[in-house]
């Protein structure tokens, strides 16, 4: 894994993400493996908190990886869930477990990328086509809120 290439857009749009949010990883592999991944393709980037499946103890879609991601936040950052926005592309491991615990999701589609998971009906809040996009988005809202007052 940590020699697959990241997207083209995922490191400058994480930077630009972190500048507003802190940025936790709930991943679905082992800390080796997300280490390789974060060393090579990720360039180092700096994440705020990172949870692996093996520190959880189980697999997404399972609840139990969501609320202990949620209790981590709250403990760590003194974020509550209605703050939190899961932000993935599959439906089934990070938009349906997160809608069904009420948690807002952001769906990171990659057109370019095979849909294996993708629902007839929307489990997600808010699609972007990249992350890049999703970032670029964040940033005027920033600079709208901003310029209002």
């Amino acid at each position: 894994m940590g020699t697959w290439p990241a997207f083209p857009d995922t490191v400058s749009a994480l930077h630009r993400l972190q500048k507003h949010y802190k940025l936790v990883v709930l991943s679905n592999v082992d800390p080796t493996s997300f280490s390789a991944t974060n060393s090579g393709p990720l360039e180092d980037f700096r994440f705020d908190r990172i949870i692996t499946a093996s520190e959880v103890g189980s697999y997404k879609p399972s609840h139990q990886n969501f609320l202990y991601m949620l209790a981590k936040a709250k403990q760590e950052f003194g974020v509550e869930k209605k703050e939190v926005l899961q932000t993935a592309q599959s439906q089934f491991h990070d938009h349906t477990p997160a809608k069904e615990l009420g948690i807002m999701s952001a769906w990171i589609v990659r057109s370019a990328t095979v849909q294996m998971d993708v629902l007839e009906k929307p489990v997600w809040n808010w699609k972007f086509d990249s992350l890049g996009e999703m970032a670029e988005t964040v940033e005027k809202e920033f600079e709208d809120a901003k310029a209002s007052g």
